[in-house]
């Protein structure tokens, strides 16, 4: 709403804007363009798939109202599969000319001055997809393809910085602009690899275990040592202890919980082990039998799921970097009325 709102009003005042600009089809104007389209239709995509199952169901509502006896509609569920799909294929030429943006001229540039500028880049992000394709098992198709661009981003990006820090005095290397760039650029490329890793290399078991008995997760073994009743301020609970160990070494005892809330509500609290490179999290099922000793046990392991953070603190960075741009505050002349006690000629400095 607030995107297309925007869009709405800009081209109703169309006619009113006018900006003299002689940008070629190769220049960063043109980026910009493309990536404000792509954007707005990434989020359109969004939009009509969060909305499509309440308006098919809206609808077979009313024709139900209308015709009694009628077939009701099929339900329908918009799920991560389509948006995976449709969503990938807006955003993948975003990633690929993103470290294009920032050696690219305004008005009007070519691709035989930008590209020789990242072929150390696209080498490096080349390797990097190779290495990983050769040295981490089970990693799919898919997933090669996003360390390549996600490594493709964040060499493109340290090619732009490295340049700035070569040719330019210490005075002039980095305005606010570049350094809001910079970081949100990083940011969507250990993004990126975080996505892609998490989702090809994920690990979830879903187990019947009794106490003593063990399931391998990764290269981890977790083990129920017993289950007990707590009780805590506002809710009663069956707390698992389970065992995480990776050989013989232990690395973590989890407390996983089934509560009981006084007001009638059921959580589930998960336990996690969290790491740099990976998490490991253990929630309790139900109980599969009356001693309340044997559980469905869900465990998860998730690798570089720090990286998806990371990415966004790096954007979140680039944003506030990117409000303090002198540009943005630009200084005007305005002259202040003579009925507010000014003189006539008085002329005040505003910052907008």
């Amino acid at each position: 709403i607030v995107s297309g709102g925007a869009l709405t009003l800009f081209a109703i005042r169309a006619s009113r804007v006018r900006v003299a600009s002689n940008a070629a089809l190769v220049s960063k104007e043109s980026l910009l363009i493309v990536n404000n389209v792509l954007l707005v239709s990434a989020c359109f995509l969004v939009l009509c798939g969060t909305l499509w199952p309440l308006v098919t169901e809206m609808m077979g509502t009313l024709k139900l109202a209308l015709a009694p006896d009628s077939a009701p509609l099929p339900k329908v569920s918009v799920g991560a599969p389509w948006f995976g799909a449709n969503f990938g294929l807006l955003i993948a030429p975003l990633l690929l000319l993103m470290p294009l943006g920032a050696f690219t001229k305004w008005n009007g540039d070519s691709f035989s001055n930008i590209l020789p500028k990242l072929k150390f880049a696209a080498l490096g992000a080349v390797i990097v997809a190779l290495l990983a394709w050769l040295s981490i098992k089970n990693l799919n198709v898919k997933a090669i393809l996003g360390v390549l661009v996600g490594f493709w981003i964040i060499f493109g990006t340290l090619a732009f910085v490295l340049k700035r820090l070569r040719e330019n005095s210490s005075a002039q290397r980095f305005t606010f602009e570049m350094l809001a760039m910079s970081c949100a650029h990083l940011g969507i490329g250990l993004w990126l690899l975080g996505v892609v890793l998490v989702e090809s290399l994920s690990v979830e078991r879903d187990v019947r275990l009794g106490v003593g008995e063990s399931v391998a997760i990764a290269q981890y073994t977790l083990t129920m040592k017993s289950v007990a009743h707590v009780s805590g301020e506002n809710y009663e609970a069956d707390e698992g202890v389970f065992e995480l160990k990776k050989g013989a070494s232990l690395i973590a005892v989890l407390k996983p919980q089934k509560r009981q809330y006084r007001r009638g509500n059921v959580m589930t609290e998960a336990a996690i082990d969290p790491s740099l490179s990976r998490d490991i999290y253990v929630a309790l099922g139900e109980p599969l039998d009356s001693s309340g000793k044997v559980w469905a046990v869900r465990a998860y392991y998730k690798p570089y799921i720090r990286l998806i953070w990371l990415g966004a603190l790096l954007m979140g960075l680039g944003g506030i970097l990117g409000a303090f741009e002198r540009r943005l505050r630009k200084r005007v002349e305005a002259t202040a009325p003579a009925s507010a006690g000014f003189p006539k000629s008085a002329d005040t400095q505003v910052a907008v």
